[in-house]
């Protein structure tokens, strides 16, 4: 093994790559969410800002409006502090 390919582990740096992970894991389902209906699909769940007009993908597509809803209060939203 080379020098330049080993690679000292310290425990606080491994902490902080996991706390990055988590983090980054939550931002992926980060809210606050709206629902927006989607013509001959079901209604889809956008997070705020993002809309189907402004050409953004919706995290969830669900046939019924009462699915959105319910997922939409499932998920987090950002608290600000």
């Amino acid at each position: 093994m080379s020098y330049s390919s080993y690679r000292l582990r310290h425990p606080l740096t491994e902490k902080s790559n996991r706390a990055d992970q988590e983090a980054a894991k939550e931002a992926d389902v980060a809210g606050p969410w709206h629902i927006e209906e989607i013509p001959a699909l079901g209604f889809g769940l956008f997070r705020e800002g993002e809309s189907l007009t402004r050409g953004c993908r919706p995290a969830a597509v669900f046939p019924d409006r009462w699915l959105a809803l319910l997922a939409a209060a499932c998920l987090p939203a950002r608290r600000s502090t």
